[in-house]
Order: structure tokens, then C-alpha cells, then sequence
């Protein structure tokens, strides 16, 4: 006899409340149900189905010199784990010209800043793409074209 199929949607409710069962017991959703009327659980669905976003990259203390930082504001509905730099160089669509992980502000969790490594000049077509990721290994991405 053959099983029924599944629904994209109904896949994906199986994928949470699989993180969930894991996830419940992670200090992070522990503390966030106190008070509420979520449970842990509850609030594993919740990142699980929440995509990070990158609110912002200000440019304007980088003029291309190594040294230099990139500063990145990305919110998430729990938290942003990590932030990634990728820095393409216009000539090489294939390999990154720079890239890294930014380091969190210990004022502000939304603020990351990435320390460029790598003086790069002006070409036609570099880009910089900058992607925040969650929990559960949700990624929310920016990108822009560096004239």
C-alpha cells in the first residue's frame, strides 16, 4: 500500500516540531518562556519558522582599505548566531574575494562588525553579500553591488 503524500507545507510543520523536541531543553527557549504563556517548545516552532534579517550594512567606515570595518544591524524572532561577510571582486563570480564572521557588539546584539582583511580596488560588478543565520540554521541575506 502506498503512503500519502505530504503537502511542502506539512513538511516543513514536521521539520519544526522535529527541531522542537530537540531544541526544548536549550537554555535560550527555557528562558524565554518564562513569563509567557509559550512553552520552550512553543518558542523552538516559532525560531524555526522566524528567517533572520539584515536590517542594515553601513559602508560608510570602509573606503576599501584593509583594516577598515563594515558595520551590519540583523534582528532575528530569538537571535542571529552568527553573521557572515562575502566580499566578491567582480572579476570572479565563482570564488569570494573576502570573506569571514562578523563579531557581535557586546552593547547592541543587533550590531555586528566585520574588519575587512584585504585592500580591494575598484571593479565593475563586486559585490558584498552579507548573510545572518538563526538557531535552527535559518538564513536571511543582503546583498549589494559595491560602484
Amino acid at each position: 500500500m502506498a503512503q500519502p503524500q505530504i503537502s511542502r507545507r506539512q513538511e516543513k510543520f514536521l521539520e519544526a516540531t522535529n527541531y522542537a523536541t530537540f531544541a526544548r531543553n536549550q537554555p535560550i527557549y527555557l528562558n524565554k518562556s518564562v513569563g509567557t504563556h509559550l512553552s520552550p517548545y512553543n518558542w523552538a516552532v516559532a525560531d524555526y519558522f522566524g528567517i533572520p534579517e539584515v536590517l542594515e550594512v553601513d559602508l560608510t567606515q570602509w573606503t576599501r582599505r584593509n583594516g577598515q570595518t563594515i558595520l551590519i544591524k540583523a534582528t532575528d524572532n530569538i537571535m542571529v548566531l552568527s553573521v557572515r561577510v562575502m566580499i566578491w571582486d567582480g572579476m570572479d563570480s565563482k570564488n569570494a574575494f573576502e570573506e569571514g564572521e562578523a563579531v557581535q557588539s557586546e552593547s547592541d546584539a543587533r550590531l555586528w562588525t566585520y574588519t575587512v582583511q584585504n585592500p580591494l580596488n575598484k571593479r565593475s560588478g563586486t559585490r558584498l553579500d552579507v548573510f545572518a543565520m538563526d538557531l535552527p540554521g535559518n538564513v536571511g541575506g543582503y546583498s549589494l553591488e559595491l560602484l
